[in-house]
């Protein structure tokens, strides 16, 4: 039976709604299914938000909160979180050793929706460091006199009522200017909505207000990206890295992301602060004034859109394969074969890979192991 000639009494309702709130700004609701709840997702006017099964945290959610306090060169003592949502990005931040966390959300529902996902956010709104605040985000940094080490940005898609103004040249460099020195910022990046042009201005907008940028992403599980900007260069520091996967609490919440070891994060890299320019050009700004976003998005919003081309349209013209890490001496070469080893269990990879072990014979033109990859990685490149 075709789908358009399937009635109501057809359908598989298989989901129970858990929550149920008409907010002022939003209709927020909270779905579970499987035999044991399982599953559990929220969605924000029918839009789904984020999704659970069996109380584990969402990639990207939990990316979005470990990068930018992996990348801060200390220890962070204050953060900023605009945007709620399912509390998994929260729960990310909590695991750090951080005095105090504001969480600015706009709708209250989204709040009690958070408590849903308790087992995946591991019950971070219950955290004494954290102080809500019930408010528009844009209203809340204009008013704060406080700086923070880093900062969050986890609203929705920028084609959704309301939100399009937390996309905008003005606001990034409204962000910007609560940042102490060496503050590491983060934003949650659609990339399955909208045209080419669409995506390059709201990296454009978000590229013109930090003079360090870059772009990583969760593969295995979406498409979507996380854009971290800084002042200041921002990168990893090895030892500081390694202390943070030695530390239980740290390695136990990675853990469950599937990310063991540092290389994993570096897996997570897209490109950097010379190649993300590179491929934005001469993109428009998406401003205040000049809102290109708000109008643009809904016209194209059902366009086929294919996340993965875009990916694989910024690794083609990428040239600083390797993410941001302070690395000297004789690590250079371990840690370029290691990158190298990283890329190549993923095919859309093969030539940073090859990149990669070509780095280590540079350095060791002795390498057999590199040498060998490099030979498997040409034979195979020249068969595609």
């Amino acid at each position: 039976m075709d789908t358009k000639d399937r009635s109501f009494k057809d359908w598989s309702l298989n989901e129970r709604l858990l929550y149920y709130k008409e907010g002022l700004n939003a209709i927020i609701t909270v779905r579970g299914s499987g035999p044991n709840l399982e599953v559990i997702s929220y969605q924000s006017n029918g839009k789904q938000e984020a999704r659970s099964e069996s109380g584990r945290p969402s990639w990207s959610w939990s990316i979005l909160g470990h990068l930018p306090m992996m990348l801060h060169n200390g220890e962070p003592e204050e953060a900023l979180l605009i945007g709620l949502g399912s509390g998994i990005t929260l729960g990310a931040m909590e695991q750090y050793p951080i005095n105090g966390i504001d969480v600015v959300e706009l709708e209250s529902g989204v709040v009690d929706a958070a408590r849903f996902f308790s087992k995946s956010n591991s019950n971070a709104l219950d955290d004494p460091r954290v102080r809500l605040h019930l408010t528009d985000g844009r209203s809340f940094l204009s008013t704060a006199s406080k700086k923070y080490d880093v900062i969050i940005s986890g609203v929705s898609d920028p084609w959704i009522s309301g939100v399009s103004n937390l996309f905008t040249y003005d606001y990034f460099m409204e962000v910007k200017s609560r940042l102490k020195d060496g503050g590491i910022v983060a934003v949650w990046f659609s990339n399955y909505k909208g045209t080419a042009d669409d995506f390059k201005v709201g990296l454009n907008s978000f590229a013109a207000a930090f003079p360090h940028i870059s772009a990583w992403f969760h593969y295995r599980s979406a498409l979507d990206l996380v854009i971290i900007g800084s002042v200041k260069p921002h990168s990893f520091d090895m030892q500081r890295l390694n202390s943070i996967f030695a530390d239980p609490k740290t390695g136990w919440g990675l853990a469950r992301i599937d990310i063991n070891n540092p290389y994993d994060i570096f897996s997570l890299f897209l490109a950097g602060n010379r190649d993300l320019r590179k491929y934005i050009g001469d993109a428009r700004l998406n401003t205040d004034e000049r809102p290109i976003l708000e109008f643009s998005l809904p016209k194209n919003l059902y366009m086929e859109v294919s996340g993965a081309d875009r990916v694989r349209e910024i690794i083609a013209i990428t040239e600083d394969i390797a993410p941001p890490v302070n690395i000297e001496g004789d690590d250079v070469k371990d840690f370029y074969l290691n990158i190298g080893k990283s890329y190549n269990r993923y095919s859309f990879r093969t030539s940073q890979a090859s990149k990669a072990f070509g780095k280590v014979l540079e350095i060791d033109p002795s390498n057999q192991e590199a040498a060998l990859y490099v030979k498997e990685l040409k034979q195979e490149m020249e068969i595609k």
